[in-house]
């Protein structure tokens, strides 16, 4: 073993990382959380990133996460999927800002994901695309 190096266990999240993993995915870029979730209340973010997490529902759900844990406390979080799920995790995602928004509320929500969404690429064939790292 390698001096000063921590040895982790990587593993696919589960729901009731949702807690450990808000912060960190939140690390992974706090503006743009702030925005997607309309709040600059950090504390309103991590709990629609915590509902959005356990949810399963999008790309925030828990199945397109892993962890690194050591001695059952989780340290990292990252997520990522392919482009042949990317409608799936698209749909999977509306459906969630639906039920956590609101009909009033699911509009501006709307607005600020495709805002952020034009800016970003998506996976191409045969790419697997990594992001929400914390």
């Amino acid at each position: 073993m390698w001096k000063g190096v921590v040895m982790v266990t990587v593993r696919a999240a589960r729901p009731e990382d949702a807690m450990a993993c808000a912060p960190m995915i939140y690390s992974a870029g706090p503006d743009v959380f702030n925005y997607f979730s309309g709040s600059t209340d950090e504390r309103v973010t991590f709990r629609f990133l915590e509902a959005a997490f356990s949810s399963n529902k999008g790309e925030f759900g828990y199945a397109n996460h892993w962890v690194a844990e050591k001695d059952g406390v989780v340290l990292g979080v990252a997520a990522g999927y392919s482009l042949e799920r990317k409608k799936a995790v698209e749909k999977g995602m509306l459906s969630f800002m639906i039920s956590y928004f609101g009909f009033f509320g699911i509009w501006g929500a709307m607005f600020r994901g495709f805002m952020i969404e034009s800016k970003l690429s998506p996976p191409g064939p045969g790419e697997f695309m990594i992001s929400h790292v914390g």
